[in-house]
This record gives C-alpha cells, structure tokens and sequence, in this order.
C-alpha cells in the first residue's frame, strides 16, 4: 500500500473512530494532505502556547491535546511533546538506576560496557540473539542518512538489548521498527529515546512481543477481523472466501505500526494521532489500519 494511500485512509480512520474525541480535527496532522496556505501567525501563536506549557514543571495535557488536535504537532517540538504526552518528562531518580545496575545488569561497569550518557547504565551484548539485533538495525531505514550513522546504529543496539533486559522479554524482530522514530524527532538525548520508546511499547504494543508465540498478536487479528466484519461485511466475506486472513496483509501493521514499510516522514504523523490519543483511545491504531483497509479495498 503507498504513502499516500495509508495517508488518505488515516484521515477515514476518523470515520470508522467517530466517537474518538479529536481525531478529525486532528486528522489533517496525520498524513500528507495539510492545507499548504496555512496562517502563519497562527501558527506561531500555537507554537509559543505549546513551548511554554511544556517548559511547566507539571505540563498541563488537556491544553497540549486541544491545541495539537486543532492544528497538529509542530515538527520543531514534535519530541519534546510526544515526551509529555508519553509520560516521561519527569527525570528518573538517580536511586532507581542504581537499582536497575544492580538488579537487571548484575555487575559493576567494565571497559567492554557501553557507558549510558550521565546515567552510565552499562549495557553487556550478551542476549542470546544479540546477532540478530545487529542484523536489523542494519535494515531499519537503510535509506535514510539518520540510520547509515555507525553512533546511531549503536545507540540502538544499547537501547534495544537495554529493554530487553529490563522489560525481560526476549528480542523479536519489529522492536526495532518501533525504536527508530524516536531517533527522528529531537529528543534531548538517548536517555529519552529510551524512555519514550518504552512507554511507546507500553501503551500500544503492551503484550505484543511478550511470548514466543505471538499469542497476542493472534487474538489482534481476531479482533482486527470482527472489526473488519462489523464495519465492511462485504470486503470481510471476500477476504475470507479467498483465505486471506489478517496475518497475511497485517502482520506489519500491528507489529511495527507502520514503521517498516511507509516513509518517515509519514510515520511520524502517523504516530502523532496515536500519541495524542494514547490515554484517551488507545486502541485507535485499530481503527486507522481499519480505515487503511478499507480506503484501498477496490
């Protein structure tokens, strides 16, 4: 499915959501098809609102949502909002990472760790699959400039291997997928990469990678097909008929929310409309790859 298509089907998303709050104000934010001719004085009123709610030491989310669902997330801050809106602009005690070094790491730091910024969360590559993180980092946007950087390849093999360990789950392709955006919009440093790529995984993908089997991720196709079902029995029955089943077009869709197969740029608008509905309507992902379907159904 193109870009554009998964752009125009978001904005139906709203349609098939009608009762999710904002998302057809909000809409215009997610794909390609914002008005060019925008007022720029607006704009830069939005711009300076938003910048001094989230300088408060308690940033007030209600404020944030409505004047991001009214005229989008602005590119320039697109990080640090998504940061708030993901809970994470709250530093972590110091104390608690001497926890997380003592419980989850198991050993003093070593020439052969990866010091962690301020923080100096040392990170061994010892998982069992630890090759196969190196190897799809390696295909993680190899298009883009960001990804072809040896630093940043790195800093997401720490990052990965780091969540693993701490989360105890074991590594699964996608997860990396769903790391590189957080790359792509200004966050202040990789401790808050980390944080919101976690609370990211939390929020929208909390037992997707949690077993082997992907138990979970067969219960979303499952629940993806009901949608599908309710909202257009036509295309469902056909789908059916000719046993194409969710698993066969929608696997991506739900593992790396989008991330492996539309530019980034798209992604990232994407990600804007799930993020300011993270608390509100968590399961609105279902809904846009719903509406993704259904756009593209002749």
């Amino acid at each position: 499915v193109s870009p554009m298509a998964s752009a125009a089907a978001a904005s139906a998303a709203s349609g098939a959501r009608s009762s999710t709050p904002g998302v057809g104000a909000s809409s215009t934010a997610f794909g390609v098809a914002v008005d060019p001719v925008q007022d720029a004085a607006k704009a830069e009123q939005l711009l300076k609102q938003l910048t001094a709610e989230l300088q408060e030491h308690a940033p007030d989310l209600f404020i944030i949502r409505h004047a991001c669902r009214l005229d989008g997330i602005p590119e320039s801050i697109r990080g640090l909002v998504w940061r708030v809106l993901l809970g994470c602009h709250r530093p972590i005690a110091s104390a608690q990472h001497g926890e997380i070094k003592s419980n989850i790491y198991g050993h003093r730091p070593t020439a052969g760790d990866f010091m962690y910024g301020e923080e100096e969360v040392a990170v061994k590559f010892d998982l069992h699959n630890q090759r196969v993180i190196r190897v799809d980092i390696e295909r993680t946007m190899p298009t883009h400039d960001k990804f072809r950087d040896l630093t940043v390849k790195h800093d997401m093999e720490v990052l990965l291997t780091r969540y693993c360990k701490e989360v105890d789950v074991g590594y699964k392709q996608g997860m990396n997928y769903i790391l590189a955006p957080f790359f792509l919009v200004n966050l202040e440093g990789r401790e808050d990469i980390y944080h919101c790529f976690k609370s990211f995984m939390s929020h929208m993908l909390p037992n997707t990678f949690t077993d082997d089997e992907f138990g979970a991720l067969q219960c979303i196709f499952a629940l993806f097909r009901l949608l599908l079902l309710y909202h257009d029995p036509e295309l469902c029955n056909y789908l059916d008929q000719h046993d194409m089943t969710p698993e066969l077009y929608a696997s991506s869709w739900f593992i790396t929310m989008h991330a492996n197969r539309c530019e980034p740029e798209l992604v990232l608008h994407l990600w804007d409309l799930l993020i300011l509905e993270v608390d509100d309507d968590p399961l609105l992902h279902y809904f846009a790859a719903l509406a993704l379907l259904i756009h593209n159904r002749d």
